[in-house]
């Protein structure tokens, strides 16, 4: 086996976004709501405010609010589910690990807005490890110890499906949150602004009903809209990749932060394979005979000719 005495810099780098999980996003934006209702009670003009406009309007502005913040969170996960990354165009090549089809996880049933697409495991060369750690990546590697341990690039494929289920999401978040509208004012006719304390917990929970609301119809409206499956992740002849297969993909390497802010592929844009690991080749799979096996990739190296 061609292992190598370089030590693969695995799980460096910065870590997720706390602001990754839908849920922590959302709940901020309750929390955004509720820090402008609790200023204008403190400024004692919430309850004039109510007086001027009425508790069923200023329910539903509130809740309207919510809805309009709700809506620009699912708009913006469907660009970036359905949008080509701006990012360095890399080639890296390796052996299939692992191929993770989309809507795999309870998660991305529940906020299928969020779903992220089908992706293919690489256990790449040693060659490429520097591309894999560039920036001060998260890196994955497998589970073998040193000199075995390898180093993995996630690759994403662009998804009709995913990208289908992010609008379905958004359409059925705007029918169901105007219903969340529309009960939360009644809410905040029903308790009132008697004190200032009375009014703010009223709109509040006008808020929190509306995002419930249209969190409701996104899972709705993003589940039927991705009922349909779709093929695995395939070459340009439709022959779909498997674990166990040599690889050579194109794409756009990013630093994904929904992905432990690791250096991906989003999107691949060639897939080339070259044929399949020898059978009885030590599981997880290392570099080492990876290295070995797959000598000659299509990755061009400076000088114009493959990498070696």
């Amino acid at each position: 086996m061609a292992c190598i005495s370089r030590v693969p810099k695995c799980g460096f780098g910065g870590g997720p976004d706390p602001l990754a999980d839908p849920l922590k996003k959302f709940a901020a934006v309750i929390g955004i709501i509720g820090s402008i209702v609790g200023v204008l009670g403190g400024l004692d003009v919430l309850k004039d405010i109510a007086a001027a406009l009425g508790l069923t309007t200023t329910g539903a502005l509130a809740g309207l609010i919510a809805l309009l913040a709700t809506l620009l969170l699912i708009f913006l996960y469907m660009l970036n589910r359905c949008d080509d990354a701006d990012g360095l165009p890399q080639c890296v090549a390796g052996c299939v690990a692992n191929v993770r089809d989309s809507y795999s996880e309870t998660w991305e049933t529940l906020f299928p807005f969020a779903a992220l697409p089908p992706r293919v495991d690489v256990t790449v060369k040693s060659f490429f490890w520097d591309f894999v750690e560039l920036n001060n990546a998260y890196v994955y590697c497998t589970s073998d110890a040193y000199p075995h341990m390898s180093e993995i690039m996630h690759c994403y494929y662009y998804s009709d499906r995913v990208c289908n289920g992010a609008t379905g999401a958004l359409v059925g978040a705007g029918l169901a949150g105007i219903g969340g509208v529309i009960a939360g004012a009644a809410v905040v006719a029903a308790i009132g602004c008697a004190t200032v304390i009375l009014c703010i917990i009223a709109l509040i929970l006008a808020a929190i009903i509306t995002v419930a609301a249209a969190l409701l119809g996104a899972f709705i409206g993003g589940n039927v809209a991705a009922a349909v499956g779709e093929p695995p992740p395939s070459d340009a002849a439709g022959h779909a990749v498997a674990t166990g297969m040599f690889v050579t993909l194109n794409g756009t390497m990013v630093q994904l932060e929904e992905d432990n802010k690791a250096n991906c592929l989003w999107w691949v844009h060639s897939t080339q394979i070259h044929g399949e690991i020898a059978d009885g080749t030590h599981q997880p799979f290392s570099y080492c005979d990876i290295d070995e096996q797959f000598t000659m990739d299509a990755c061009a190296r400076v000088d114009g000719g493959p990498i070696l």
